[in-house]
């Protein structure tokens, strides 16, 4: 059995601005090659509402959070998420996560549901990741990549920013395209000592990682409440799983965003940010 080591997430904490309850706090969790940026434009509103504390965290090898070259995999990725909580004094919290923050959050409730307050997955499913989805993640990381290698060196970062989203757009293919950002753009990258640009992801390493969890599968149960909410037109389909969600989380709700795909927050923030409340406020 390898030997664990915690890696402490980078994180902000968002105060709602008026009183704060004396409740489990919000944690949000990013997807893949995400950071916390990614929840930049929902934390504060989602705090204000419930009057609790929201925390958005970068996952180990994203963002702020220290890169490392270990082997790691989801059960590595929900120690951290555990590890967080007692740094924070948490012993329960309500998760959202989007994507790859949705399979941690899966594995944290299934694994520690008596730490889950409340549970809300964003456009993910339950069943481990098919050959097929995982290779279609690892194309977009090296997209990513080759993106980064195209910007010069005197780009400014908005500039920079552009040209990654332009080329994983051209890049993707016509069914799975979402509508480019009207947003300012939420890549998250970093300047080396010699002025050029990287991603805030160690993308390498991800990708090995993402190899190792292929054939992840999910067992236990959470019983608390749970939301999924995901895209209508999303290729991850995740009502098709509802057979095996209901197995592991049997007070699991379904709701479904109209046209939205992959990043229902991202692209429709507002009718996110409803669902998301509606669930919490119940």
């Amino acid at each position: 059995m390898k030997r664990y080591t915690p890696v402490p997430m980078a994180f902000v904490c968002v105060q709602p601005e008026t009183k704060c309850k004396e409740e489990p706090p919000l944690i949000f969790l990013h997807g893949i090659t995400g950071s916390k940026l990614r929840w930049k434009n929902i934390s504060q509103e989602v705090a204000n509402a419930t009057e609790r504390k929201v925390y958005v965290v970068d996952a180990r090898n994203h963002g702020d959070t220290e890169w490392c070259d270990d082997d790691f995999d989801f059960d590595t990725y929900a120690n951290d998420l555990l590890h967080f909580m007692d740094f924070i004094g948490a012993p329960k919290a309500t998760l959202v996560g989007h994507s790859m923050g949705g399979k941690i959050a899966i594995r944290t409730a299934l694994t520690a549901p008596e730490r889950v307050d409340k549970l809300v997955i964003e456009d993910m499913f339950v069943k481990k990741t098919t050959k097929s989805m995982l290779d279609a993640v690892l194309r977009y990381i090296e997209w990513t990549k080759e993106a980064v290698e195209l910007i010069p060196l005197d780009a400014g970062e908005s500039t920079a920013q552009k040209i990654i989203e332009d080329y994983l757009y051209d890049k993707s293919p016509g069914e799975n395209k979402t509508p480019r950002p009207d947003k300012p753009s939420l890549i998250h990258l970093k300047r080396t000592s010699d002025g050029r640009y990287k991603h805030s992801c160690n993308l390498d390493v991800i990708a090995k990682a993402l190899r190792n969890t292929v054939g992840t599968v999910n067992i236990g149960e959470y019983r608390g409440p749970a939301a999924f909410i995901y895209g209508e037109k999303s290729p991850y389909l995740v009502r098709d799983d509802e057979e095996n969600i209901i197995t592991c989380f049997p007070n699991a709700e379904f709701v479904k965003i109209e046209n939205a795909g992959h990043e229902v927050h991202g692209e429709f923030p507002e009718e996110f940010i409803k669902a998301l409340l509606e669930f919490l406020m119940k």
